[in-house]
């Protein structure tokens, strides 16, 4: 059987884009840590990672913060949303907090500006969980509890407050 040198060359030209196409494909675990993608996991995760949250972060004084989550425990979730919620209940807590003690009690009010400062380099306002416009209209809500303006944390507990 003879093969025609064109036929030889389509072969060999074929092999080599199946060879170059393969090469360039990325593994999914890969594609998804590199574009920030997360994980879906169970229930029971999530409700370890709020946990281990809630146990790692200072809260108000005399705040009790939920031993564990309310949501759906055979629903998937995205790998993070426990810190995150644990993370929204500690910032609601200490914008709370804030609100309670900005006009009689500027010392403890000072404690919880001093609180939610730490929120700028939590996980859950960090790039890879946050968008610029969030992180700014933390910073922008929190500029203003700074010039003693109760407003931007007023609207954040009536909007946001998962309690």
């Amino acid at each position: 059987m003879k093969l025609s040198l064109k036929k030889v060359l389509s072969f060999l030209f074929v092999m080599v884009l199946m060879v170059g196409f393969s090469s360039c494909k990325k593994s999914s675990a890969t594609a998804n840590s590199e574009n920030g993608a997360k994980d879906f996991v169970k229930y029971d995760d999530i409700q370890k990672e709020f946990k281990e949250t809630v146990n790692k972060l200072n809260w108000p004084e005399g705040y009790k913060a939920p031993e564990k989550l309310d949501d759906d425990v055979n629903a998937v979730y995205q790998e993070g949303y426990g810190d995150t919620l644990a993370s929204n209940y500690w910032e609601c807590a200490w914008q709370e907090e804030w609100l309670k003690n900005y006009k009689t009690n500027p010392q403890k009010a000072q404690m919880a500006i001093e609180e939610l400062e730490k929120a700028l380099n939590m996980r859950y306002l960090s790039k890879e969980c946050c968008d610029d416009a969030t992180r700014k209209f933390f910073k922008d809500r929190l500029d203003k509890a700074k010039a003693n303006d109760p407003s931007g944390f007023e609207e954040n507990l009536k909007l946001n407050d998962p309690r």
